[in-house]
């Protein structure tokens, strides 16, 4: 039996977008382990890394956040190194999932548009 292309295209934008949705979520946990970790165990660097302005730590700030994941502050310690490592690899590869989703529907429009 021979599907519709309509079909085809809504199975695989679901699991392209279930896939990133996943690989976005593992990288969250390893983020939040990262600053629980941080927290606990470096609470000078987890308030430098979490303070916005004159809002106190425990905040989310990515300015200071993503600098900190793709340098080399704290990789001495090798539990630090292991979540940062965990994090941009897993960020990475939903950067990567999304360019791989974009680019396939452009060439299925294409497809779409020819027949």
């Amino acid at each position: 039996m021979m599907t519709n292309i309509s079909e085809v295209i809504s199975i695989a934008f679901f699991a392209g977008v279930l896939s990133i949705a996943i690989v976005g979520i593992i990288a969250f946990i390893y983020n939040i382990k990262l600053l629980h970790y941080l927290k606990k165990n470096k609470k000078k660097r987890w308030d430098q890394l979490t303070t916005i302005g004159v809002f106190g730590p425990g905040m989310s700030n990515s300015f200071r956040w993503f600098p900190y994941l793709y340098n080399n502050i704290d990789n001495e310690n090798h539990t630090i190194q292991f979540y940062k490592k965990r994090i941009r690899f897993f960020l990475s590869l939903a950067i990567i999932l999304l360019c791989i989703l974009l680019i396939s529907f452009i060439f299925l429009a294409k497809i779409v548009k020819r027949s």
